[in-house]
Formats: C-alpha cells, structure tokens, sequence
C-alpha cells in the first residue's frame, strides 16, 4: 500500500466522517495551489505549557509534527483546514500515521468554522474550561483562506470566553449537578430514556415550541396542529401552552435549579410525557403526572450509572432548552422541523412571551414605579446586544447568549441537508438554513392526523428496568473509598497546618512537604476516584494549574497544599452522606 491507502485507512477509525468528505472529492482532485514545502517554524516554550493549541492549515504536515514534538501530555492540539484537495494530496506525500493515532489530535479538515472549533472542543472537553488558546498560524493557508481563518478566530475566541464562562458554571452548579443525578437514580433506572423514541416519528412533521415574544400571537392557531404535528415545548413555553388549553405531546426540562420548577408548579398534565435530564431538578420529575422519559448528562458520575444500568441517550443541548427540543425532534426522525416562538431576539422589546413563568415573576414586582415595559427595557440594557437579520428582511436585537444559541442552531441544519426546517417565528431572528413561513401556512401544509399519543405510549410501556443489585454493591464500594480518601486529606489539611508553624519558625519543611507531597499524589493516584469527581474537582484543580508559576515560594506551596487537602476532605463529607442515601433508595430497588 501507498502512503494514501495506510493514512486513509487509520483515519477510517479515528476520523470516519472525513473520510467520507475525502471520499467526495475526485480521484484526481488538486487543490487550487500545491501545497508549499516546508515553513520555517519554530516551538517557542508557551506550546509546552499550552494547554490547547489551535494550528491554522495542515499544510504539509510538518509543522504538525513538530508541535505534537513538543507539547505536554495534557495538551489538546486542533487541526484546522478549509482545503480538503489540497489535504488528499499531501496524504499521499508522506506516511502521517504517528500524527493521525495521536489521542491529543483533532484533524478538522474541509469543516465549515463552528463545526472545526466550537463542535470539536466540546467533543474532546465535554464542558471546555480551557480559556487560553495557543493559535499556530500556518501563513501559507491563512494567505489564501483570509476570510475563512477570520471566522475560526472570532469563534475561536468566543470559545475561550465560553470556556471562562463555564469555570463560573462549574464552580457553581456541579455540586448541585452531582445531588440531583443522585436523587435522580431511581428515576434513571425506573423510566425509560429518549434512546427509546429514536426514529419513532420518522418524517413526521414537528413543532418546537419555544416561549419568545412572539409565541402571544401565533399560539391560538398552535391548537390547529395538535395530532397533526408532534409538538415538543421547552418548559418555559409550558404554561402559556396550558394557559389557552394546548397540551404539548412532549416537554422538555434540562435546569437542575430550583427555580426551574417554577415552570411545572400548579400544573396538571394528562398525556403530556416529560423529557427530563439526569440533572434536573428532582422535584419537577417526582410531581410530574404524565409519561416520564429520561436522558443522560456529561457528567463523568452518570457515566458511571449508564456503566450498570445502561445509557439513556444524550441531547445535545446548544446551550438551551429549544435546542435541546431541537436534538430531541431530530432523534426521534422528525421531518419537517418546525419552529414556532423560538424569537432569538428581543421581539418588540419583550423578553418571554406573557404566559410564561418569567412574566409571572416580573409581575409581581410591578408597581406605579416599576412598569412591567421598564423591566423588560432594563433586562435588555443588561445584555451584551448586537443587531442581526430578522425574518422580516429587518434587523433585530439580541443579545450574546441568544446568538451563540442562533449559530449553534444554523450549524447543526447544516449537516442535515436531508431534512426541512421551518421558522415560523415571524420576526424573530433569522435562521439560516431554515425557509421563513408564517404560522398560517405551516397549519395549512399539515397533512392527516397521527397517533402520536398511541406511538410515545408503546415507547413507554416497552421498557423494562434494570437490576440495580451491581451498582447498589458498587455504591458501597465507593463509600468505602471516599472514606479512606477524607482520612487521607483530613490528614493533609493537619499537616499543611503544621508545615505554616514550621515557616513561621523558619524550620526546615522539607520533610513534611514530602509527606504531603505523597499523600497528594497517593489522591491523584486513585483512578476512579478521580473519574468519578473529575467535574467536582475541576475548579480546584484549574485554580491549582494557575498557581503553578508560583509554588517555589513555600508559603504559596503550603496555602496550595491546605486549599487542595481541605477541598477534598470537604468534597468526599459531603459526598459520602449523599452516596449513602442514594444507596439507601437503592436497596428499595432490590429483589429481597
């Protein structure tokens, strides 16, 4: 074999759909200018500490190589390159298998810009927190694909202010994430999951029903598509639907905070089934009436359930709830994909539609100082704002989180040319990718009914749960484990106090750092429990990573020691008492 068949035939497996893409072009295909020997390049010693190096144009190869030369193990180096003629051609120059098996490499050759940075740093991250991006310009290519490379770097620095966004979130929120997706087991192992609706509504026309300005208007005519159209609500848009008698067949919940049940309290369902996430708030899923559908979330604990009762499915959530019904709608086969309310934008002025939960909030604080006008204008003003196209050939306003939501929704329709999608959303943002239709139209293009409730109720009769005898065993072995690691660091946390009277007293600490240094390394060490708390701990351990230049200074070193030792034994206490619970629930579970 050629240097082309063995390159093609290792990235058959690590990267299938480029393949594909390389597959389309012809057999003789050249790119526009051949590729162009080697660049003068050299590694200055910021690609060794880097964390994530982005390279912009593949080239050939050679500059590639030598960053992959020069990184440390925990490095994520991204390949970047519009040119996919001008990448088949150099396959076939050189044997580029080390580079290809490389774990730490992502080739994104031929990618339009938020598939080849946003797409792949979430696949390799899960939940990026890597704010500091390493770009390597190849200039040959950044020559010729000025505009393309253009689009990389905005999306490559919305990235990092998305990653510096999600260290907040995390900081913030995993603890509560990892609480409910404990107080949620028995859910995940006594409801089915949404793996059990893919492909159930094959061509099947949907609506996804988001609770923008605009859902006021065209809600009325929504009751015309009902067993015509599988209609799918975020949780926001719940109430209104309610409010003018519109029970949605599907409606889906992803927020683990409390104040998310907002949405579900007061509210009687009959055959609206529920999608909930593994994180979700519990209560919104133990009040819930109607049919329930489980799906799993990235946290390394759920994957660590989905290894003894099995996977679920996952929603890819593009940062919202109306996408996630999006992802949901696609799963499950729907065709056309429809959207109704789903504003993206700030539609006369507003932020929600008036029978939402949001409104019912505000209300309450409206006063003959504080119209309810005012406080949509002062949430707007606190938004970062830009104007983009709307659908009405005008320009509309909308805010930073809102377009992040918008391209992660034009990206996905990209690649699925093979389906129609509809915005029926008359004045709210515009959707490229999807045609523009008012919602009289989209009713009138309804073809006959469909059994959709008989169709989500043989989904969920079908199921049969799972024994949870391994993972209540397994519970209890990770209880057991937690404790030794709490008496591991209660220890580092006595030690670390001694070692700042021994500073103090300007007695040499060389001793006790190694003890510490044992006892950390004797935590790091252990393997599962580092997979399982590898989320809890990552605010920790970035904040450490942050620190590093520093800890030659041993009082730095002695305050990174506590700070780590006391995190951990905090962590592992909390834990175990809600591991115990969980197991507790479990052996309720259990065949006696």
């Amino acid at each position: 074999m050629g240097y082309y068949e063995v390159n093609l035939s290792l990235l058959s497996q690590r990267e299938p759909e480029l393949v594909k893409r390389l597959e389309r072009v012809g057999k003789n295909g050249l790119s526009l200018c051949p590729p162009i020997e080697k660049v003068t390049f050299n590694v200055g010693p910021e690609i060794a500490r880097a964390n994530t190096v982005a390279i912009l144009g593949f080239g050939n190869g050679f500059h590639v190589k030598e960053v992959l030369k020069n990184i440390n193990k925990k490095t994520f180096v991204l390949v970047i390159d519009p040119d996919i003629e001008g990448f088949k051609q150099v396959l076939s120059l050189s044997d580029f298998t080390s580079l290809i098996s490389s774990d730490q490499l992502s080739l994104s050759i031929g990618e339009d810009p938020l598939s080849a940075t946003q797409r792949r740093l979430d696949q390799f991250y899960k939940i990026n927190t890597i704010s500091q991006i390493e770009l390597i310009p190849y200039p040959p290519a950044l020559a010729r694909h000025k505009t393309y490379f253009k689009e990389i770097i905005g999306h490559l620095k919305d990235a990092a202010n998305g990653a510096s966004q999600n260290k907040v979130t995390l900081t913030k929120f995993v603890p509560l994430w990892q609480e409910n997706l404990l107080l949620n087991l028995p859910s995940m192992i006594g409801y089915p999951g949404i793996d059990t609706l893919r492909g159930r509504f094959r061509d099947t026309p949907s609506i996804v029903v988001g609770a923008g300005p605009s859902l006021d208007r065209d809600i009325e005519r929504l009751q015309e598509a009902k067993g015509k159209a599988l209609i799918i609500a975020c949780d926001t848009a719940l109430k209104s639907l309610l409010s003018k008698g519109i029970e949605p067949d599907l409606v889906v919940s992803l927020d683990g905070s409390e104040e998310n049940y907002q949405h579900f309290q007061e509210v009687g369902v009959r055959k609206t089934a529920l999608v909930a996430v593994s994180i979700t708030y519990p209560k919104i899923i133990q009040s819930f009436s109607g049919p329930i559908f489980m799906a799993d979330f990235i946290h390394p604990l759920n994957q660590w359930f989905s290894s003894f009762i099995g996977e679920k499915g996952y929603l890819k959530s593009g940062g919202s709830v109306a996408t996630a019904c999006f992802d949901l709608a696609r799963q499950m086969g729907c065709n056309p994909i429809m959207f109704v309310g789903l504003d993206l934008c700030f539609n006369g002025g507003m932020t929600h539609s008036s029978g939402s939960s949001y409104i019912e909030e505000m209300l309450k604080g409206v006063d003959k100082f504080h119209t309810l006008e005012m406080m949509h204008r002062e949430r707007i003003q606190n938004e970062e704002n830009f104007w983009i196209d709307g659908t009405n050939a005008e320009k509309v306003l909308t805010s930073s989180k809102y377009l992040t939501y918008l391209r992660w929704l034009e990206s996905e329709i990209a690649v699925n040319p093979e389906r129609t999608f509809i915005n029926a959303t008359l004045g709210g943002a515009k959707i490229k990718g999807a045609s523009t239709m008012s919602i009289k139209e989209v009713i009138e293009a309804l073809g006959p009914r469909i059994e959709i409730e008989k169709i989500l109720g043989e989904a969920h009769t079908g199921y049969c749960p799972p024994s949870s005898i391994l993972l209540h065993l397994a519970l209890g072995k990770v209880i057991e484990e937690y404790k030794a690691i709490y008496k591991t660091s209660t220890l580092g946390v006595s030690l670390s106090q001694r070692l700042e009277s021994l500073l103090e007293e300007r007695n040499d600490p060389k001793d006790l750092f190694k003890e510490l240094n044992s006892l950390y390394c004797g935590i790091i060490g252990r393997r599962s429990f580092m997979q399982i708390a590898r989320l809890n701990l990552e605010p920790l351990l970035c904040r450490m990573e942050e620190e590093e230049g520093d800890k030659r200074d041993p009082s730095v070193r002695v305050r990174m020691c506590k700070n780590f030792f006391s995190s951990i034994a905090r962590y592992c206490k909390e834990s175990i008492e809600q591991f115990t619970r969980t197991r507790d629930d479990l052996k309720m579970l259990c065949p006696r």
